[in-house]
């Protein structure tokens, strides 16, 4: 059986350079230039005055904003957020609006869409999924924080297809509390032989909604004017996001993370 190798740490991010990265993402130049950037995207739908959900099959390690204590303000102040983006933006058929219960930090991406079928379904070790992904876990040995990973909410950002909230970290520790436990599973032999690998960096966001149909230019522009808006109030309520667990959550489309008791669980506290 061949070992598909994790790709190199050097993909990640350090602690300063995604300090400085998420500071020039939510600032106003940062957001114009994003907005030349939007695209329709391919995993919500706006037809027949109604929002559909493209399926979407995979799972994820991800810290839910429910599930981790201490949250509950930072969910009303987001769900706020959404709702009023819903009312300044022009055409609100372009932006979906993901429910609050999906509100969670990807913190290592497993399978999904067409490699989750390849290298998961079409090999019939989808009921085995949340073992074999258990089995990595328990390999898995880091220092423990002692208090919750905190992470900085700094503004609003916007992504290509979809947008949300960006986050910093003020402790070096917690950054590397992340960056130590995603290497442990990236170049784990036990996911690397299903493919499971590092594809992307580690972005600390909350997905808030996605993009769908074409905006004018006029609509780009507007939309970095009310992000930048709201990130000039952000800035003064210091909100932050305390992460003590991952869990393996599963998903049908984007808008629903599924919890399942059997799914394994990781504490970093």
């Amino acid at each position: 059986m061949t070992t598909v190798k994790s790709k190199p740490n050097f993909l990640e991010l350090n602690f300063e350079s995604q300090k400085n990265r998420q500071e020039q993402e939510v600032s106003f130049e940062g957001l114009l230039r994003q907005v030349h950037n939007i695209k329709s995207g391919n995993k919500f739908k706006f037809s027949n005055n109604k929002w559909h959900s493209v399926p979407y099959k995979g799972y994820a390690l991800v810290s839910m904003l429910e599930s981790n204590p201490g949250n509950g303000f930072l969910i009303s102040e987001i769900e706020k957020i959404q709702n009023g983006l819903a009312k300044d933006l022009d055409k609100p058929e372009n932006y979906y609006m993901l429910p609050k219960d999906s509100y969670h930090q990807t913190v290592v991406n497993t399978l999904s869409g067409k490699r989750f079928e390849e290298h998961i379904i079409d090999k019939g070790l989808e009921a085995q999924y949340p073992e074999i992904i258990e089995e990595a876990l328990s390999d898995v040995s880091i220092p423990k924080v002692k208090k919750p990973i905190e992470m900085k909410i700094i503004g609003l950002g916007i992504f290509g297809t979809s947008f949300g909230v960006l986050g910093t970290f003020d402790r070096q520790q917690d950054w590397e509390t992340i960056m130590d436990f995603r290497e442990k599973l990236y170049s784990n032999p036990k996911l690397n032989i299903h493919d499971i690998k590092r594809t992307r960096p580690f972005i600390s966001h909350i997905t808030l909604g996605y993009i769908d149909g074409k905006l004018s230019l006029g609509s780009r522009l507007k939309f970095a004017e009310v992000c930048h808006s709201y990130n000039l109030d952000l800035r003064e309520k210091e909100l932050r996001f305390l992460i003590s667990n991952t869990e393996l959550r599963s998903y049908e489309n984007l808008s629903h993370f599924k919890y399942d008791p059997a799914y394994p669980s990781f504490s970093f506290v």
